[in-house]
């Protein structure tokens, strides 16, 4: 890091010009600019780049790039409720209702997690 500094001159990388711009996009731009980032070596985009298809409706996309971000980082309560989310949109219910019951482990009612099951659970009572 200190080395980079001269050399970087005070300016970001490229993967945090990129991240910064997809953070103010929306849609298929915000989708673009997650993938550059991706592109550029910043593996967290794959959480963004996945709530972004999520929220285009693109459910199997979300699904595979939040499964690649829980395997980088698997304590993140959050990252597994929007994995969740793409399960249960996949109707997948089964592993939404384990990919909750994970989040809630690892950070208790801290995510939207505990409300995600309950909803799931009303929704497709067992």
């Amino acid at each position: 890091m200190l080395a980079a500094r001269p050399f970087l001159g005070g300016r970001s990388t490229i993967n945090r010009v990129y991240f910064n711009a997809a953070m103010q996009a929306e849609g298929a731009e915000a989708e673009e600019l997650w993938r550059y980032c991706l592109q550029s070596g910043d593996l967290m985009a794959h959480d963004s780049l996945g709530y972004t298809l999520y929220e285009l409706e693109r459910y199997h996309e979300a699904y595979r790039q939040l499964g690649a971000y829980t395997e980088l980082v698997p304590a993140d309560g959050w990252a597994r409720c929007w994995l969740g989310k793409a399960c249960e949109a996949m109707r997948e219910l089964e592993e939404a209702q384990s990919t909750y019951e994970k989040a809630i482990e690892l950070d208790g009612d801290q995510t939207d997690a505990p409300e995600l099951l309950a909803d799931l659970d009303r929704r497709h009572p067992r």
